[in-house]
C-alpha cells in the first residue's frame, strides 16, 4: 500500500539503530487525551485558497530563510525522538505484538486486502509512548498512534494529510511534541502541529494540547530538526507557478532552508 510505504521509507533512517531506551519517569494522563486549540497560521496561500489565521502570524512565529551550512550547523547534534527499540516487540509473518509487564497489544501487518495494517515505529523514552503507525486500506487513510506504556491506550496524532504524519519530534528539554505532514494535492503544501507538553507538579504526569498549527502553501519539508525549546530549522522544496491560472499549471521544485522562532 503505497501511503504505508511512503511513511515507512520517510522514517527509514530513524529506524537503522536497534536501540534499548530506558523508560522515562513521566507517563500520559489517559483520562485527558490529546486536546486541541484553535490557533492556526496560513502563510503563502493565493487569494483563491486562503483560509483566515486565527492568530496573527507575526504574533507567533518569525520566519527566515537560512543557508545550506547555518542549517547543517543548527542540526549536527540532533538525533531521533523515536527510538528503535524492540524490547517487547514479537513478529509473526502478518501481525506484532507490543508486550509489557502491564499490558498486551497486537497489530496485523503486511497485510493485502479492504482492511487495516500497521507497523512498529519504535520508542519515545522520556515521554513512555510506543509509536505506531496504521494504513485503512479501504478507505486509504493512515494515521499514526502514540500508545501509553502503562496502559495500551491509544491517542491520534495530529495531521493534515492522508498519508499521516511523516516525522514526530520531541523539543530537547520535553516541552513540546511536533508533527509535520506533507500533501501533494494541487501545488502541495505542509502542516507542522505543535502539542504543548504540560507536566503535574510531581513531573510524573502529563498532558498535551495542540497549541498551534502552521500551514505553508506549496512547500514540502524533507527534514526538520529541533535547535531548541523556541526554534525549529526546516530543509524544504517549493514548486514554483509557472503560469497561475485556473488549471494550476506548476513549475520545478526548488530546495532551500528555513529557521522558525516560536515567539510564543
Amino acid at each position: 500500500m503505497n501511503l504505508r510505504i511512503l511513511f515507512t521509507l520517510g522514517t527509514f533512517f530513524l529506524l537503522t539503530m536497534n536501540i534499548i531506551a530506558q523508560p522515562g519517569k513521566m507517563f500520559i494522563d489517559t483520562s485527558a487525551g490529546i486536546k486541541s486549540e484553535d490557533r492556526m497560521v496560513f502563510i503563502g496561500y493565493p487569494e483563491d485558497r486562503r483560509e483566515e489565521s486565527t492568530v496573527e502570524p507575526d504574533s507567533v512565529i518569525k520566519v527566515a530563510r537560512i543557508s545550506k551550512s547555518t542549517f547543517l550547523s543548527l542540526s549536527k547534534n540532533a538525533g531521533p525522538s523515536i527510538i528503535n527499540d524492540s524490547t517487547g516487540i514479537t513478529r509473526t509473518k502478518k501481525s506484532f505484538t507490543i508486550k509489557n509487564k502491564y499490558f498486551k497489544k497486537t497489530f496485523a501487518t503486511d497485510q493485502v486486502c479492504e482492511c487495516s495494517t500497521s507497523d512498529y515505529l519504535g520508542f519515545i523514552a522520556p515521554l513512555n509512548v510506543y509509536v505506531v503507525h496504521t494504513t485503512d486500506m479501504q478507505n486509504e487513510v493512515a494515521f499514526t498512534d502514540l500508545i501509553d506504556y502503562r496502559t495500551g491506550k491509544s491517542f491520534d496524532v495530529p495531521s493534515c494529510a492522508d498519508e499521516g504524519p511523516y516525522d514526530i519530534l520531541l523539543s530537547p528539554q520535553y516541552n513540546t511534541l511536533l508533527t509535520y505532514s506533507n500533501s501533494d494535492f494541487e501545488a502541495g503544501d505542509c502542516c507542522i502541529h505543535l502539542l504543548k507538553i504540560r507536566k503535574n507538579p510531581t513531573g510524573q504526569r502529563y498532558t498535551m494540547k495542540v497549541s498551534l498549527m502552521l500551514s505553508f502553501n506549496r512547500v514540502n519539508i524533507q527534514q526538520l530538526v529541533w535547535v531548541n525549546e523556541k526554534c525549529f530549522v526546516m530543509e524544504v522544496t517549493e514548486r514554483d507557478i509557472v503560469e497561475p491560472n485556473a488549471n494550476y499549471d506548476y513549475g520545478k521544485k526548488r530546495k532551500y532552508f528555513m529557521k522558525v522562532n516560536l515567539l510564543k
